[in-house]
Order: structure tokens, then C-alpha cells, then sequence
């Protein structure tokens, strides 16, 4: 059977076998020389009997007979009808242009005419054809020279000569290899078609991925009136994007949506509509030939999209620092109130900067229509503080430097721990000049009575030279080393191993450079020891007098 077009340039294109109609007159055939008879045999078809085609290319050819390529006495085509039949080629992605006479890859041959009368608009007509195919054939592919794949059949319609406006049918893939006549139904709309087109294509879904070469044979084509399809109209208002569920009133062994894009799934008989479009149609498949057409008209109401303009409220737990988003509805337009404590008043998800309890935002959508959201804060002492910490400061320091350290919330109920390198211990804020890696701390208080300890972590690494040029100049006279934690001793070594010097607290030692213990110039090896630590780091340092 004939595999459905879609709707497409006003007219809707159906192989859907159903319908009702009202009383209507049955029309003869609309098609000049539906037979297909000719004298023309060659690639060199001019019009003939009100056929024709402006391809440069290549026509059908005509036959009277046809045996298949590589073995004659198989079968021996003849026409269903009078005393000629076409033979329609597509031609592939491997098409070889130089054996195959020159025609390019990625043509079709077809023909086309001016109909007898114009097909009425808003109608249902049958359409008949027979269609074989058969796989024995030269089609100068390099992939597969002599064999040729099912292609499908379709019927164009158009508004002047040699033109594709409306896709009418398209069949699936012709896989008989003996004459068969194949019966299909398309509606038109709104506007009368004048000339109609015949030619195959590819099925790139079914038989092949890509244009493949493959051939048709056509004969005895019938196009006649049927009637006026039944049409069913509703109008409904629009409730939002995916919330309409479309039913027809009649049922069907197949539906078929229009336009396709606009609903969730344009086969099933109660899609959703996806987003607001004007109308809707659905053509449903019964027993008889023509389809039932059922069509949606939609409307916007902003109180039906929105019955309560304002929305329920939605809770969101404050963190501190934590960089909350609050997250609007869809739309076009949003204005946050208050605007204050936010990164931005007029984006869909603004970062929140401070505690504030309530919000709400204004939003309009892409309809144009307008609702409100509300947002209420929780501050929850758990939530705020996980474990009751607040980690305020989190830093690396690979030089010597002074830092302010100001708690972030509330109010100190502690002093400052541990109190090394710091300016002072029971001040809000105090200056911490580390030397090793430390952690600093202090209880606090906020106002919603919520006790945590704020953390300022410093990670000293260590960074220890390996020359000093003890001469006076000024550079590099010491051995400076920093990040060493309290009470480490340095240790010096001579090739040998054995001790040269132990300085104990050598990071409290302002200047050393090996005067003392009368150490000339060479290399030496040094290790660093913590009593927390252990051994911190060991290796070789170049004294250059």
C-alpha cells in the first residue's frame, strides 16, 4: 500500500484508506494518457500525449518489452495496459557518471503533465498506478554494478509546468518484481491543483542510508474524484505548552497529525499539543477510503493559562556563602521585588547575595501573558552552618603577608585560635601574618541566634632555596626559608654525612648563612625536621662565598 506524504504548502497529503462523505458526483479520469503510450524509446523524451519533462539529463525510457540484464529468459515484461510502459531510474551516491552516459549522481527521471481539469480544492481522490521493479539490472554503480534496489514511487503536485509544490503520495520502497497496482487517497485544501508530477526516489530509511541507484516501472496510472471528506471542527482554549491533550471524536486504525512538529507524537490518536499553534489537524484512518478530518482551532486566554495569576509558594534554605540561584518559571521578561540582595532584578535564576525572607518575581511569557512566583528564604541554623562551620577563607600564601581576618556573620563569642602570627586574640578582626600552613578560628553568634565557627585556612608549602651567596652584596646573603612550621630544626650535612651544624627554631633565625660555623664555599645537604612533622624536607644547598 501507499505510505502517507505529510501536510505540507497547504495541502494536506494522506494514504490514510477511510473517510466519510456527503452525496457527490464521481469524476472520470483527470490524467492525459494515463497508459503511458509512446513512441519515444530513447533518453530524448519530448512532450507525447500531453506528458513531458525538462530534465537535461535523462527521461524515462518507453518499452513495448523488457527482459532484465543478465538473464533474458527469466521473465519478459509487457504492459498491464495498450502497448507501452515506462521505466523510471534513480541514481546513487555511486552512480558512475563516465560508464552511465554521462548523467551526474543524485538524479531522478520523471515526467510531468497539465491535468485535464484542475483537482478541486478541499476534495479526496483516488490514485492508481502499477508498479514492479525488478533487481537484475546494469545501473552503473561501482558498489554494485549490475544490481538495481527498491525505490520508491511519488506523485507530485504543482501550480504550473516541470515544478514540485505539494508532495502528494510517496510509497514505500516497490519490492514486487511482477506487475502489481497499488490504490492510495490524498485531500486537498484550500487551492486547486493544475499540474500534477511522477517520478522515484530513494528510501533512505527502509532500503539504504544514502541515494542508492535503483529503477521503477510504471504503467496504467488512474486519478479520479472520490468526494468531500468528512471534517470536524472544535475550538478550544490554549492551557499551555504540553498541557492539551488532543481526542478526536472519531476513532480510527491510524492517525495522522498536522502540522507534525506541533504535537508530542503525530501517529498516536491523543498527542499533546507542544506548543500554541492555530490549528491543528488529524486525519483518521476508518474502513473506508477517504479520511475522517478532524481540526483544532486554539486560543489564548491568559486566565485560562494561568487560572491564579499568583503561584504557590516555593521554599528555598539559605546558606551562607553558598551562591543560591533562585530559579523563575519560563518566559521573556522577569522582575524580581525586592530587587535588593540579588545579583540581577530582571534575569530568570539571579544569584542571592544576602539573606532576605521573601521574594517574588513577575514574569511574563512568550504569550505575552503575565503570572507571579513566590519565593520564602528559610534560614535554618543546620542548614546554614552544615557541622556548624562557616569556612570564610580558604587561601595559599607562597610569599611573607599580612591579612585581615574579619569574620563573615554575628557577632564573636570566642577569641581567636590558635594565637600564632596574630596582631591580637580577642579583637572581631585581627591581622595574621603565617609563616607555615595554619588554620585560625573563632566561635560566633549570628542574629537568629545561630552558634558556628568561622575557619580561615592558610596553606604555607614550602619554599626553601638551594644558593646563597653569602658576600654582602645584598642578594641572597641568607638562607631564607619559608613555610617552615614552629620549633623546626635544620640539620646540615658534608658529603660524608656527617654533621656540620644543627640550628634549632631555625625559622625564628632572621639571617644565617654559615659565618658562624665557618662553612667556604661548596655544596652541602640539608634536612628539616618538625617535632608535628617529622622530617619536612631534605636536599642539597650551594653556598658561594
Amino acid at each position: 500500500m501507499y505510505r502517507a506524504g505529510t501536510f505540507r504548502n497547504r495541502i494536506m497529503i494522506t494514504s490514510i484508506l477511510l473517510g466519510l462523505f456527503v452525496n457527490s458526483p464521481v469524476y472520470s479520469q483527470y490524467l492525459r494518457n494515463p497508459s503511458l503510450e509512446s513512441q519515444a524509446v530513447s533518453d530524448n523524451l519530448d512532450l507525447v500525449d500531453g506528458w513531458g519533462a525538462s530534465d537535461n539529463w535523462s527521461n524515462p525510457n518507453f518499452y513495448q518489452t523488457y527482459t532484465p540484464y543478465r538473464n533474458p529468459s527469466s521473465i519478459l515484461y509487457t504492459p498491464v495496459d495498450s502497448n507501452y510502459f515506462a521505466l523510471f531510474r534513480a541514481r546513487g551516491d555511486r552512480y558512475d557518471s563516465v560508464q552511465g552516459w554521462g548523467f551526474p549522481p543524485h538524479t531522478r527521471e520523471y515526467i510531468y503533465e497539465k491535468l485535464l481539469r484542475p483537482l478541486e480544492p478541499n476534495s479526496c481522490f483516488e490514485f492508481k498506478v502499477s508498479l514492479c521493479y525488478n533487481p537484475d539490472y546494469q545501473v552503473y554503480d561501482l558498489d554494485f554494478p549490475d544490481t538495481a534496489f527498491p525505490v520508491k514511487f511519488q506523485v507530485w503536485g504543482a501550480f504550473g509546468p516541470d515544478a514540485r509544490n505539494v508532495p502528494l503520495l510517496d510509497t514505500r520502497a516497490i519490492r514486487n518484481t511482477t506487475w502489481k497496482e497499488y490504490t492510495s487517497y490524498f485531500t486537498t485544501e484550500d487551492q486547486e491543483i493544475s499540474y500534477i508530477l511522477i517520478e522515484v526516489a530513494w528510501d533512505t530509511i527502509n532500503v539504504y542510508s544514502k541515494p542508492y541507484s535503483g529503477f521503477a516501472l510504471v504503467d496504467n496510472l488512474k486519478l479520479s474524484y472520490v468526494g468531500k471528506p468528512t471534517v470536524v471542527p472544535h475550538n478550544r482554549l490554549f492551557h499551555g505548552d504540553n498541557k492539551d491533550i488532543l481526542t478526536p471524536d472519531n476513532e480510527g486504525i491510524s492517525y495522522h497529525w498536522y502540522p507534525a512538529e506541533a504535537v508530542s507524537d503525530s501517529t498516536a490518536r491523543s498527542p499533546r499539543l507542544r506548543e500554541f499553534t492555530d490549528s491543528v489537524k488529524v486525519a483518521i484512518k476508518q474502513e473506508n477510503e477517504c479520511p475522517v478530518i478532524e481540526t483544532f482551532y486554539f486560543t489564548i486566554n491568559c486566565d485560562t493559562l494561568y487560572p491564579n495569576k499568583e503561584l504557590d509558594t516555593v521554599d528555598f534554605y539559605y546558606k551562607f556563602k553558598d551562591g543560591l540561584h533562585l530559579q523563575a518559571g519560563d518566559g521573556i521578561s522577569w522582575q524580581w521585588n525586592p530587587p535588593t540582595d540579588l545579583s540581577a532584578a530582571n534575569v530568570q535564576s539571579p544569584v542571592l547575595t544576602d539573606y532576605n525572607e521573601y521574594y517574588q518575581v513577575h514574569i511574563q511569557d512568550k504569550y505575552h501573558c503575565e503570572r507571579v512566583e513566590n519565593f520564602h528564604i528559610i534560614w535554618n541554623c543546620d542548614t546554614l552552618y552544615p557541622n556548624g562551620e562557616l569556612v570564610a577563607l580558604n587561601d595559599t600564601l607562597t610569599e611573607p603577608e599580612d591579612i585581615t581576618l574579619k569574620p563573615f556573620v554575628g557577632s564573636p563569642v570566642s577569641n581567636w585560635s590558635p594565637p600564632d602570627y596574630l596582631s591580637c586574640t580577642d579583637c572581631e578582626s585581627t591581622v595574621a601574618s603565617p609563616r607555615s600552613s595554619i588554620t585560625y578560628s573563632i566561635d560566633m553568634k549570628d542574629n537568629y541566634q545561630c552558634f558556628h565557627t568561622e575557619k580561615f585556612v592558610f596553606t604555607v608549602p614550602l619554599k626553601i632555596p638551594n644558593v646563597i651567596t653569602p658576600n654582602g652584596d645584598g642578594y641572597n646573603d641568607c638562607y631564607k626559608v619559608f613555610g617552615l612550621p614552629e620549633n623546626t630544626t635544620f640539620y646540615l650535612f658534608d658529603k660524608s654525612g656527617r654533621i656540620l651544624c644543627t640550628v634549632p627554631n631555625f625559622e625564628a633565625v632572621e639571617c644565617w648563612d654559615g659565618s658562624r660555623e665557618h662553612l667556604r664555599s661548596g655544596t652541602y645537604w640539608y634536612a628539616f625536621e618538625s617535632p608535628g612533622y617529622g622530617t619536612l624536607a631534605k636536599g642539597f644547598l650551594l653556598i658561594v662565598r
